[in-house]
């Protein structure tokens, strides 16, 4: 919870359910206040409305100043000025003007709460919708559970279910996934296939991948035979990703056949290339697709130094590249159907040291759209300073039970555990965790 580094703020856990307005559930602390409360409001789980998550996340953590909740009126005022957008009353930042040009398609969450703001801490809860296991004081068994990423969730429930029959694996990231938060105990058939060294490449080589399947099968054991889970899974996992990787399906993983015109658009950069491949995976039909960007080499979303230097060379890039997947989703008509989620695993704080912001978890933006999600909206808000949350507070499993929602997933449903645990696709209402809500103001 605290800050390492010198001069930086820091958070206790009492500070935290203080300013958070989550009171005595702040950490999920056996709180049965707040589950059937809950479950009365929850929506029920109907068809699905979207097919597909995009889920971008900036690693290091993304200044909300700098871009979608920006504070014209703040003490420590940014170095940038706040710009309207085609939506009255919503401003963005001024390095995202095409992001201002289509405020109507998205929404944005201003008032995100993270009890952690150490890297992989905060990344953990943001990416596996769980609160930190030593966090949790609950008698409940998932409470101490370490859970898997949400993608591997949604991609074996549209597996499973029958909707998604595609060759490529239902979970794609294209990059390396964060911190190692992956398939966790639901076992390495759900593990994710990692394309992001192979983004705008030549498709495989074909007769060198069959031989080193030949080669696998020739070395390993005959887990069918043996009837040992665990090798049966990893030897079902290998089948699926040769089968992406020979099939007419690796033509997807080409982006050759594309247009020059649209990747200028999007950019011809990493990022540009990876969130490019993003929207033909969707167009595909993957069930979740993880796009994790760090920055360019030079500059990245840390930004404890040279803050206006850092958003200056990547904040006009996020700008272009998202505008255009959102664009580019819309024209194919495949906005309707994919979800596209931008976050990183904290915010930055109010405070400028000189020049930079520190880790921030008492409220920041996640980025929203798609997927039957309504645009033009902002949800929650932040005091004049940025410094707390003045109305709405939204946690990371308000947003991901939305969205499991959107994809026709029931957040209550059981997870198959190999500890012979109670495990849930979302653990909040176990354990009691503290809420906002479902986001129903833009459902």
């Amino acid at each position: 919870m605290h800050e390492t580094r010198a001069g930086r703020h820091a958070m206790d856990r009492r500070d935290f359910i203080r300013t958070s307005g989550a009171g005595v559930l702040g950490l999920g602390l056996a709180g049965a206040a707040a589950s059937p409360a809950f479950a009365k409001d929850a929506p029920p789980v109907k068809p699905a409305k979207a097919r597909s998550v995009i889920q971008i996340a900036l690693w290091g953590g993304m200044t909300q100043f700098e871009t979608f909740d920006p504070k014209p009126n703040a003490s420590f005022r940014s170095p940038f000025k706040a710009i309207p957008t085609n939506v009255p009353g919503i401003q963005v930042c001024e390095l995202m003007p095409r992001l201002a040009k289509i405020a109507d398609k998205y929404a944005i969450l201003r008032t995100m709460l993270n009890p952690r703001t150490g890297h992989g801490e905060a990344a953990y809860i943001m990416v596996a919708n769980a609160p930190y296991p030593a966090d949790i004081t609950t008698t409940h068994p998932s409470g101490k559970v370490v859970y898997p990423a949400v993608g591997a969730i949604v991609g074996m429930k549209k597996r499973l279910d029958g909707t998604y029959r595609g060759d490529i694996p239902p979970w794609v990231c294209v990059g390396s996934p964060p911190y190692g938060v992956t398939e966790g105990f639901l076992g390495p058939k759900w593990k994710p296939l990692s394309a992001g060294e192979r983004a705008g490449l030549s498709p495989y080589d074909v007769q060198r991948l069959n031989e080193r399947q030949a080669l696998l099968t020739a070395l390993e054991p005959d887990a069918a035979a043996e009837k040992r889970p665990a090798a049966q899974a990893a030897s079902a996992m290998r089948q699926d990703m040769f089968r992406a990787m020979t099939s007419d399906a690796q033509k997807v993983f080409n982006l050759s056949d594309e247009p020059d015109a649209l990747k200028e658009r999007y950019g011809r950069n990493e990022f540009g290339k990876s969130c490019l491949l993003a929207r033909r995976l969707a167009q595909y039909g993957v069930p979740f697709i993880s796009v994790p960007w760090g920055g360019d080499g030079k500059h990245g979303w840390d930004m404890h130094e040279q803050l206006a230097e850092n958003c200056r060379a990547l904040v006009p890039m996020l700008d272009q590249t998202l505008s255009a997947l959102i664009e580019d989703l819309a024209e194919k008509g495949l906005l309707d159907s994919t979800i596209v989620v931008l976050f990183a695993e904290n915010g930055k704080g109010p405070h400028l040291e000189g020049s930079s912001r520190g880790h921030w978890g008492r409220g920041f933006s996640v980025f929203l759209a798609g997927g039957g999600f309504k645009g033009g909206k902002t949800v929650g808000e932040m005091d004049d300073n940025g410094e707390f949350v003045k109305s709405r507070p939204i946690y990371p499993w308000d947003m991901w039970e939305s969205i499991y929602l959107q994809l026709g997933i029931d957040p209550n449903d059981k997870l198959p555990n190999p500890y012979g645990c109670v495990v849930y696709v979302s653990q909040a209402e176990a354990c009691g965790l503290p809420r906002g809500g479902i986001l129903k103001e833009i459902m």
